[in-house]
């Protein structure tokens, strides 16, 4: 489940310069529970947490916040809003997609046009995997701090 925090971090931001994972086992005795703090030189706080033990079902959400402005989906609801200083709460209005659906249409498409996948690229995959699996070193170690670059 982490890895799609993972790698959203990594298409947004790139490979940080080091990981540290602090977890704990619950149910399976593996890391169910975790939370990675993604560092980055010069950069923005960046943290990913997960969990196996919420008991009811798969749920996501994001927090951003920026200068000016946060921006934050709900928990449950998925509602998009922006938060500004001196200003209302402003809920988003986005396109009711199917992330799914639209990955493997993509991927579907470009099988039929015969051309090199532009997102999700093997080389971005592979450095999403580099990064989750210095988290898992991270945790192990007791979240001490695994470089990357």
């Amino acid at each position: 489940m982490h890895i799609h925090d993972t790698d959203f971090a990594n298409w947004l931001l790139g490979v940080p310069s080091a990981v540290a994972t602090s977890c704990a086992p619950f149910r399976t005795g593996a890391i169910d529970n975790a939370v990675t703090h993604y560092l980055y030189e010069n950069g923005p706080v960046v943290t990913g947490e997960t969990s196996w033990g919420y008991g009811a079902g798969f749920h996501s959400a994001l927090c951003a916040i920026f200068e000016n402005a946060t921006i934050e989906t709900g928990y449950r609801s998925g509602d998009v809003t922006l938060a500004r200083p001196g200003a209302a709460v402003e809920k988003l209005e986005l396109p009711a997609k199917d992330p799914y659906r639209e990955e493997i249409a993509y991927f579907l498409a470009c099988i039929r046009e015969g051309r090199e996948p532009e997102n999700c690229t093997p080389f971005s995959t592979r450095e999403t995997m580099r990064i989750a699996l210095a988290e898992e070193r991270s945790a192990l170690a007791g979240g001490k701090r695994v470089t990357l670059k």
